[in-house]
């Protein structure tokens, strides 16, 4: 996407408080939660990519 660190890491941040998406380390997943659909993840990655 080659977006800088800093505007990726506040994006992410804004995300986190808003309760949009949840941080957790690798392990704690305790529960297997399915992937999301691939067209789901492209049309992020489009809407990121318009940022």
């Amino acid at each position: 996407m080659k977006l800088p660190v800093s505007v990726v890491k506040i994006l992410l941040c804004d995300l986190l408080d808003t309760g949009r998406i949840a941080a957790r380390h690798p392990s704690a997943s305790v529960v297997r939660t399915p992937l999301p659909h691939p067209e789901i993840l492209k049309q992020v990655l489009v809407g990121l990519k318009k940022l």
